[in-house]
């Protein structure tokens, strides 16, 4: 029983895995489908070796596991094909801001920085779904913020932007939101040709500030 329930715990992590790699896969130049012709061979060898090894009977117990699991992945694609990532970033921007909320109602003042609204305001810190390994764009003081991320049309667009999602106060800084973010993957990605916009009235309409 127990070996059945590691099982599953695994299964489903791999099923959760693959969601979200399908999800990042369409922020960049995407695999799509071919992700599913390494995956899904890999099912029914390891249906075949289960029917091959499995003490019970019948057999076709091996064969039906392999159809479920492939069954199982094409479902898993389809659906995260279905998420719009900019989409899910705005609704991940109101969970922040709304944690941010519960954080200056309770302490009186504004988080210097995101990590002390985990665990109690929000039990884990969503991520923007856009450019992978960048987080939010944040300055917090004691009666001011401005949460945001940083933008791009399209993958392969080198100009990225700070698109501001919530603010309160006013920040001290004059420098636009995200441009130090822009500035840091530009020295992390030197041979790229990053250069840092500013957005003058929703997608597609940019003025370059470097």
């Amino acid at each position: 029983m127990a070996a059945l329930l590691l099982s599953l715990l695994i299964l489903g992590k791999v099923f959760h895995s693959y969601h979200w790699l399908t999800v990042w896969d369409a922020t960049t130049d995407p695999l799509g489908v071919i992700w599913l012709i390494f995956l899904i061979p890999a099912a029914i060898f390891s249906g075949m070796l289960l029917a091959i090894i499995s003490p019970f009977k019948p057999k076709l117990v091996g064969f039906g596991y392999a159809l479920v699991i492939a069954a199982t992945l094409i479902a898993v694609f389809t659906q995260a094909q279905r998420v719009d990532f900019r989409r899910l970033t705005e609704q991940r921007a109101e969970q922040v801001k709304l944690a941010i909320d519960r954080f200056y109602a309770r302490e009186g003042d504004y988080p210097q920085n995101l990590r002390p609204l985990m665990p109690r305001d929000t039990f884990l810190l969503p991520e923007p779904i856009l450019i992978f390994g960048q987080d939010w764009c944040y300055q917090g003081g004691n009666e001011f913020y401005r949460l945001g991320y940083v933008n791009r049309l399209h993958w392969s667009d080198p100009r990225l932007s700070g698109r501001l999602v919530a603010a309160q106060g006013s920040a001290p800084e004059s420098h636009a939101v995200c441009e130090q973010e822009v500035a840091d993957i530009q020295v992390l990605y030197p041979d790229y040709h990053y250069s840092f916009w500013v957005e003058e009235g929703g997608q597609g309409d940019f003025t370059q500030r470097k």
